[in-house]
């Protein structure tokens, strides 16, 4: 599959996509306002509002540590996209958001797309009715 930017991918997946949620978790660490759980929801509710995406839900977790998936929020929605629930997860750009607003090195964004990858690479094998759209996503350079 060729690598398609993000731009291209949004286009194509927003005429198509229905059920929709958000995803947001607030770092245990994290005490910045501008990261907060109410400023990842607002800047997801614009960008959907502006891509005419309407949110079912959001699933949020806050003070967990992202070093793992041990989440309330995420497991539920894991198991909702698992009943078919779920097509389409908005979370906040964080990769460009982590370069731009937190003055991050471009190893430290690419280390977290690397972390996107891997979770997408092991929701392919254990979630494989969602093997196209994972591929999508790992298609994201």
């Amino acid at each position: 599959m060729a690598r398609k930017n993000r731009k291209q991918l949004l286009k194509v997946a927003a005429n198509n996509i229905r059920n929709t949620v958000g995803y947001i978790r607030l770092s245990v660490a994290n005490k910045d306002e501008s990261c907060s759980v109410e400023n990842q929801k607002l800047i997801i509710e614009q960008w959907a509002a502006e891509h005419e995406l309407p949110i079912d839900h959001f699933y949020i977790d806050a003070n967990h540590t992202g070093s793992n998936f041990d989440r309330p929020a995420f497991r539920q929605m894991l198991a909702d996209i698992d009943a078919g629930h779920i097509e389409c997860i908005l979370v906040e750009d964080f990769l460009l958001w982590l370069e731009i607003r937190r003055g991050c090195s471009t190893s430290t964004r690419n280390n977290r797309l690397a972390a996107i990858h891997a979770f997408y690479t092991y929701l392919q094998y254990e979630a494989p009715h969602f093997l196209e759209r994972c591929q999508e996503i790992l298609s994201i350079s």
